[in-house]
């Protein structure tokens, strides 16, 4: 079950969240046709991260789609200071260091996603660590206390 008490899986409607993305994409497309230019190949790593992503925590879309949408949302400013014209949008969208920014920072967030659970598992790993020596300096503390007899007597 996930977490709204529905079943994951193949039979599930989509939720509540596409229904606003796409709402918004029908006004950009309806009100704004050049920033809708700028967002749609922009955001293309983010949409396949939407639809490859099945799992219902969403973690990959959610790290690929906020770093991209960070990666796209410069262009769509300047878009909007420079003019907002079907003209300059089609100049943002044939750059080639726009689209090494707006899919580098996509990247970014899939790198971020691989690399931090080995991070955490490092960091876990030290505290791990740090908390046996501990257990072992208590144990060596305790033996210089009451003797070398007190692990007899707790073996057996």
């Amino acid at each position: 079950m996930s977490g709204r008490g529905r079943p994951a899986g193949p039979g599930k409607r989509p939720g509540l969240g596409i229904w606003f993305v796409l709402a918004g994409a029908i006004v950009l497309l309806v009100g704004a046709f050049p920033t809708f230019i700028v967002a749609g190949v922009g955001l293309l790593p983010t949409v396949i991260a939407l639809f490859i992503d099945l799992k219902t925590g969403k973690n990959e879309s959610i790290a690929v789609g906020t770093l991209n949408v960070a990666g796209v949302l410069p262009f769509i400013a300047n878009l909007w200071v420079a003019g907002h014209t079907l003209n300059k949008a089609l100049l943002i969208v044939t750059d080639v260091y726009a689209w090494l920014v707006m899919y580098g920072a996509a990247a970014a967030g899939f790198g971020l996603l691989q690399l931090m659970p080995q991070v955490a598992l490092k960091g876990v790993d030290a505290l791990s660590r740090r908390r046996i020596q501990k257990v072992k300096d208590r144990q060596q503390k305790l033996i210089k206390e009451w003797g070398s007899d007190i692990i007899k007597d707790a073996t057996g």
